[in-house]
């Protein structure tokens, strides 16, 4: 399929480029081509075109900006072959480019694309090796002596040299180095500048396993922490007591002499010293191609060197050097807690031995920098203030639970934090002071009335004044960031009493900015600020601690109405936390396609659940109840609602429905004679074992509400007598239910009726048994609601039910039945009854169950 951008690109050039709108209108056609991608389409040629206007652009003096243009956005997009193939070619347009007498803005774009070209063509193996013999030494000269104008450009452009081709800038070393340390020396050097002070020691070959890099990288750093120590020595000149500190420094990298004039000479300190700091965290933060030794003991023992040194210290004892030394020495402390930034990313757990010397800086510099608030204004040192928590942040971040604040730090560290972080109140004072009023006025006046009320009053209060709503906004982001991650990192080693008082703080906060959501007190007018509080309650529900709960509950609430917030960044984080919130509350459940393994039954009451292999999940007495119905291949009950009486049918599955509680056991007895028992019945091939007869009785729904125990009882009261009764019925052989008739017919002969009569005699006999057995079981009863009455809980492992259930679905006699491991199921007095019973049973009714088809 063709692509639509091919007929873009073919009327590209005429509609927009060699148009006389074109060079006025160039930023829009470099809008249309990044919107289309026109020059990444893969097809070969389709940018011939294109290219051949860039190259005939760049030729010219006139349009060369226009084609360096094109040509930046044309390396982004462009394909590999387009690249490899024109690579070279644009490298030497761009350095003619450079080595002319051209615009500075012309002389920036042209480093700019050579800076890109050099950082992809060293993907290139064969790009590479042309570039290093052929178009470095020709480049570097030219950016060496680059004007003021676009000398930054310039050191871009040279970075990227260094980075990418660091063997073929060996010969250009001290000239690079003579360059950047003469705009370093300005004290406002460029950024580029800086960073390519810190890539000197990768300029030429790295030896073995880089041995010359890690030379050159010590003599840098020790070159910067030399220089450092002397600026602040001439800086701190009088008031340090300790005179090992001046070092005698053999190579620095400001050798000029500073001013005589006071003002000016601290000043130039200052500017020194903040050049410094720069050097050596982009020293630190750079990647370096071989190992190094950071001097951590040295770098720390200046940072706290310059933080020893504080305002409030300065105008403790007030002089003119003293003052204006403190005017400046935020700016001083501000490089070196940036230093101290760069310190924690780059040496991270190396920084563990000196926990406590960096816990005393921050609590020494939130110290001295606390002031009073004033209502709708900034606070004195809040710059620096923030960059003592943005600090804290890094540390955080880095050292993770090893910051190790403890004891004192901690309480004063939260205390600091807490009180940038309390809203601003606006207090109205009334001045109660006497007018000026002679002293013969009052007895002139005291017969008139006084006229005007309380407008006498109001004439000293004044509501309209200069507020910023969003005064200190940034340190108070700042501080809840901090706050956050301190909770987040060292939250459950917390104090008690620091950890509550910080639960306390957010809760009320919240709350006073619920209360007044459309006009939020200052600076909680700023959302960023109230994400940030949100946040730091979220980082509380989640704290697990060993004496202090989360407050879950309150967060919730808290969150729903955060959810009202005019900020939809505030409103979309109150979201999420409320899920988050959620989760936490609303206990786990397993995976919907997990498997699901029922291991025991357990007893809660009045109701079964039962338990599964997981632990986590119970399964209800319903579901179990119909995936025993389901397993089990035996007839099918149905319980007619106008008697007790059962029907048989045949099917694999049963069904239980409702049934009178009263003589159940006596119904089923008798149904199961009446279709199983007799000759005629139609069902006679269809054998019922007791077992399913008492697993339909433990499943009847009418009597689930009943305890195990009372089930027990009524089994035992009724299985005698209905043995008994069942003998007595037959059921025909249309099945429908019918009592036999005693009397057969009175043509009986006299044999027959001696027959009877045995049999009567028989039955009498046997009457005598039931009834010695019933007084038995009756007893057996006795003695188990006695025992229920005394100890339910035991009665409850006894799992009557469960015994029942389990021998049907093995399909087994409980004399064949492996014993269990359960302790809960040991075998009791009432287990071993019920079992009696039931072998009893099944041996009295062995004559009604086999009956055979050829049965009369």
């Amino acid at each position: 399929m063709e692509d639509y951008r091919e007929h873009v690109v073919s009327t590209y050039k005429t509609t927009w480029l060699e148009d006389d709108r074109g060079q006025q209108n160039i930023l829009s056609a470099l809008d249309i081509a990044a919107q289309h991608q026109l020059f990444a389409l893969q097809k070969k040629g389709s940018c011939q075109e294109i290219l051949s206007y860039i190259h005939d652009c760049l030729n010219s003096y006139k349009n060369s900006g226009p084609g360096l243009l094109l040509l930046s956005h044309l390396i982004k997009e462009c394909s590999t072959e387009v690249f490899m193939e024109n690579a070279m070619t644009w490298l030497r347009l761009c350095t003619q480019i450079i080595q002319s007498y051209n615009k500075a803005a012309v002389h920036s774009l042209a480093c700019d694309v050579c800076a890109n070209i050099l950082s992809i063509a060293t993907s290139f193996t064969d790009l590479s090796r042309e570039i290093t013999s052929s178009v470095i030494p020709q480049l570097l000269p030219p950016l060496l002596i680059a004007n003021k104008e676009w000398r930054q450009f310039a050191f871009i452009c040279i970075n990227s040299c260094i980075r990418n081709f660091s063997g073929s800038c060996g010969p250009f070393k001290n000239k690079i180095e003579a360059c950047v340390l003469e705009d370093i020396r300005t004290c406002k050097p460029c950024k580029a500048a800086v960073v390519c002070f810190s890539l000197l020691a990768r300029c030429g070959g790295g030896g073995n396993q880089g041995v010359k890099y890690t030379e050159g990288w010590k003599q840098q750093c020790d070159q910067l922490t030399d220089s450092m120590s002397h600026t602040l020595s001439l800086l701190y000149d009088g008031m340090e007591t300790d005179k090992n500190l001046r070092e005698q420094c053999a190579k620095l990298i400001f050798t000029s002499t500073v001013p005589d004039s006071l003002s000016e000479r601290l000043t130039n300190l200052v500017g020194r010293w903040k050049v410094l700091c720069d050097c050596l965290s982009s020293l630190l933060s750079e990647s370096f191609p071989a190992v190094v030794n950071l001097p951590i003991e040295r770098i720390l023992g200046l940072i706290c060197r310059t933080l020893s040194v504080h305002g409030k210290m300065l105008l403790s004892r007030p002089t003119t050097e003293r003052v204006i030394l403190a005017s400046l020495i935020p700016a001083v402390h501000e490089s070196a807690l940036e230093m101290l930034k760069v310190l924690f990313t780059c040496c991270k757990g190396l920084l563990i031995p000196f926990t406590r010397v960096i816990s005393d800086m921050i609590s020494q510099e939130l110290s001295w920098t606390k002031s009073v608030d004033q209502y709708g204004q900034e606070k004195p040192y809040g710059q620096l203030r923030r960059l003592v928590y943005e600090c804290v942040i890094t540390w955080c971040q880095n050292l993770d639970s090893n910051t190790g604040i403890t004891g004192d730090d901690e309480a004063q560290l939260i205390h600091q934090i807490l009180h940038d972080l309390t809203p601003q109140m606006d207090i109205l004072k009334i001045d109660s002071s006497k007018s000026s009023q002679k002293p013969g006025a009052d007895t002139v006046l005291s017969g008139k009335k006084k006229k005007g009320g309380y407008s006498e009053i109001s004439k000293g209060i004044s509501t309209q004044r200069k507020v910023d709503l969003t005064a200190n906004a940034a340190l108070v982001s700042s501080g809840l960031a901090a706050l956050n991650w301190l909770l987040t990192t060292s939250g459950s080693s917390l104090g008690r009493k620091a950890l509550q008082g910080i639960q306390e703080f957010v809760i009320t906060t919240l709350l006073t900015i619920h209360q007044s959501i459309m006009s939020p007190p200052i600076p909680y007018t700023d959302s960023e600020c109230r994400q940030s509080l949100y946040r730091v309650l979220l980082a509380l529900s989640l704290l697990t601690h060993h004496t202090v709960p989360p407050p879950l509950q309150c967060a919730l609430g808290l969150f729903r109405t955060g959810l009202l917030d005019t900020s939809l960044k505030v409103s979309s984080f109150c979201i999420e936390a409320s899920r988050v919130c959620e989760a936490l509350i609303h206990p786990r459940v397993p995976c919907l396609n997990g498997p699901i393994v029922c291991d025991s039954l357990v007893h809660i009451g009045n109701q079964k659940i039962r338990e599964l292999s997981n632990g986590n999940t119970y399964q209800s007495e319903e579901d179990s109840l119909v995936q025993h119905e389901e397993t089990l291949p035996m007839a099918t009950f149905t319980v007619l609602p106008s008697s007790s009486n059962i029907s048989v049918t045949d099917t694999a599955k049963h069904t239980v429905e409702d049934e009178p509680k009263s003589d159940s056991w006596r119904g089923r007895k008798r149904s199961f004679e009446e279709t199983g028992g007799h000759k005629g019945n139609g069902n006679s091939n269809k054998q019922m074992r007791v077992d399913e007869v008492i697993s339909h009785n433990v499943h009847n729904p009418s009597t689930s509400g009943s305890t195990k125990p009372q089930n027990f009882v009524n089994n035992q009261e009724h299985r005698a007598s209905d043995l008994h009764d069942s003998q007595r019925t037959e059921a025909p052989d249309d099945g429908q239910h019918a009592v036999i008739d005693k009397d057969k017919s009175s043509d009986v002969s006299s044999e027959e009726k001696r027959d009877n009569k045995m049999e009567q005699d028989q039955e009498a006999s046997e009457e005598d048994l039931d009834i010695e057995e019933e007084k038995d079981s009756e007893a057996d009863v006795d003695f188990v609601q006695k025992t229920s009455r005394e100890n339910i809980a035991s009665l409850d492992s006894i799992g009557i039910v469960e015994e029942d259930v389990d021998i049907v679905r093995e399909g087994m006699s409980p004399e064949k039945e492996e014993p269990r491991n359960d302790s809960h199921h040991s075998t009791s007095f009432a287990e071993q009854t019920h079992l009696k019973e039931k072998e009893e049973i099944d041996d009295m009714l062995s004559s009604f169950v086999d009956v055979g088809p050829d049965a009369d």
